[in-house]
């Protein structure tokens, strides 16, 4: 031990001892050593479970970010269907312009997000579900004359996802491009407290069909209408990066798929038939 303790003392050029002491004490060197020799030996501890995990899984950790409206609804399913094979799996919310700069710097894997982008290279390119942008309106708001977005708002105010989110990146753009101009009066950022605002017959709102899935708002109180004006919508996709993850990114597109074809669709249709030939899940394919 002593021989030892004399090599590391040699390496390090400080003494990790006061020998004139009784009994022999530690120096402030030998102190701040000892710490981090601490912190080492409990890393290196942990690591073989970690091993015994990972031999057990496919990835160690898989990291996915998501815009703001669709955690909610895909969430928990991406997190269960990945249980089997991943040992982290790290959930996200944000824009999609801002996910995918994350994806190039390699602080993100999957990126499910809208597809507003062209050719990005090196990134490949699933898409999952195309959807219209829809109108809600309280259950007994008359809509007969209401052809217009101005004719709504003529009566009631417009509940806005704030600009921070994707989806209210997008109503606002829509709105610019009709030259409407409506007041910020109510903005939030994800569709829960805006649905049950419209519920409770404060306003109405410019939303999706997969924005309405999963919130707690009793649906018996609102009512789904196109939007009166100019369609618009968004297509849902899965980026990553090419050559990377193997079968996690199919696999990944599959379980949403499936979880909208299966779970998100049938309610929403039972609600608003008129949905169905506007609604879209697209065929596995990879580009």
């Amino acid at each position: 031990v002593s021989q030892t303790i004399a090599e590391l003392e040699a390496g390090l050029r400080c003494r990790l001892f006061d020998r004139d002491l009784r009994p022999i004490a530690l120096t402030p060197a030998g102190i701040l050593v000892e710490r981090h020799a601490r912190s080492l030996i409990a890393e290196a501890q942990q690591l073989l479970p970690a091993l015994q995990m990972s031999r057990q899984a496919n990835l160690p950790l898989l990291r996915i970010g998501m815009v703001d409206s669709l955690v909610r609804t895909l969430g928990p399913i991406l997190a269960r269907s990945m249980h089997d094979m991943i040992s982290q799996v790290a959930i996200y919310s944000g824009l999609t312009s801002s996910m995918t700069t994350e994806l190039f710097s390699r602080k993100l894997d999957i990126v499910i997000g809208v597809d507003e982008f062209g050719h990005l290279e090196g990134i490949e390119r699933v898409r999952l579900f195309a959807e219209p942008y829809v109108v809600i309106v309280p259950r007994g708001y008359p809509t007969a004359n209401k052809t217009s977005v101005t004719h709504l708002l003529e009566d009631l105010p417009l509940i806005r996802f704030s600009a921070r989110s994707q989806t209210g990146t997008d109503v606002d753009r829509q709105l610019r491009r009709l030259r409407i101009e409506a007041p910020r009066q109510f903005e939030f950022d994800e569709p829960q407290g805006l649905t049950e605002l419209v519920a409770l017959g404060t306003g109405w709102a410019i939303t999706t069909p997969l924005c309405l899935h999963g919130v707690k708002a009793d649906m018996d109180d609102i009512r789904i209408i196109p939007f009166p004006g100019p369609g618009f919508g968004r297509t849902l996709t899965l980026l990553c990066r090419h050559g990377e993850l193997g079968h996690v990114p199919g696999m990944i597109a599959r379980s949403v798929r499936d979880f909208i074809g299966k779970e998100c669709l049938p309610p929403l249709l039972a609600e608003a038939p008129w949905l169905k030939p506007h609604l879209k899940v697209h065929a596995s394919r990879r580009g």
